[in-house]
């Protein structure tokens, strides 16, 4: 069962690489002919819906130890992303 669990981690990880660089190359593929927000728009929407249905289960399981941890959480978030896109 290990093994399984490390292959989809793994294929998770490359995964995510991929999807985030592409989402980049497409962005600049368009940003003469699609408005900024627009593109903004169109492109987290989708990804907000499709995360909050997978992740959702396990968001209610675990919210007692995530509520207390709330506000870290999303400082860490905002710093992360803030840093990266910057």
């Amino acid at each position: 069962m290990k093994g399984a669990s490390t292959s989809r981690g793994t294929a998770a990880l490359i995964a995510t690489a991929a999807l985030w660089g592409s989402n980049h190359v497409a962005g600049r593929a368009v940003r003469e002919t699609v408005p900024l927000p627009a593109l903004v728009f169109w492109r987290w929407i989708p990804a907000a819906v499709i995360l909050t249905i997978i992740a959702w289960p396990a968001l209610r399981q675990a919210w007692p130890a995530i509520r207390p941890r709330l506000g870290g959480l999303i400082a860490g978030g905002t710093v992360g992303v803030g840093l990266f896109s910057y």
